[in-house]
């Protein structure tokens, strides 16, 4: 009976080390499983990084590119009402007087040479500003 005792007391040994075997195994799988994820996780948060660095740098130059678009559109508005509206309001002018006065023939041609002058100014101007466009665009 002694022996028949000791031989189940081995067999139950035995097979709890076997048990005890496989679930070592699986444990060391499954560790390695975590250690796989956790590299993979590790990668993918770097590459996010980089991936936030390179539009953070992206979002600033084009935060630059349209500061300086705003820029050269206020120069331009700042350009066109200072310096374009001086000849055209001095046309307007003109117009008026030649409407309300009853002009004699020198006013008329007075009138008209400053109408003249006034507008190649103006025409200077409008070239300028096509010009000064052009050199930006290009």
């Amino acid at each position: 009976i002694a022996i028949l005792s000791l031989a189940g007391i081995v067999i139950m040994l035995v097979r709890h080390g076997k048990k005890r075997q496989h679930a070592l195994i699986a444990m060391n799988n499954l560790n390695l499983e975590l250690e796989e994820k956790s590299e993979e996780l590790k990668a993918a948060n770097e590459e996010i990084k980089q991936i936030n660095d390179t539009l953070e740098e992206k979002i600033k130059h084009r935060t630059s590119e349209i500061e300086l678009q705003k820029n050269k559109i206020l120069d331009y508005m700042t350009y066109n009402s200072h310096q374009v509206r001086g000849p055209l309001a001095r046309i307007l002018g003109l117009i008026h007087l030649f409407k309300t006065d009853s002009p004699t023939l020198s006013d008329i041609n007075r009138v008209i040479d400053n109408l003249k002058q006034e507008s190649e100014s103006l025409d200077i101007m409008v070239k300028q500003m096509n010009r000064r466009l052009e050199e930006e665009r290009n």
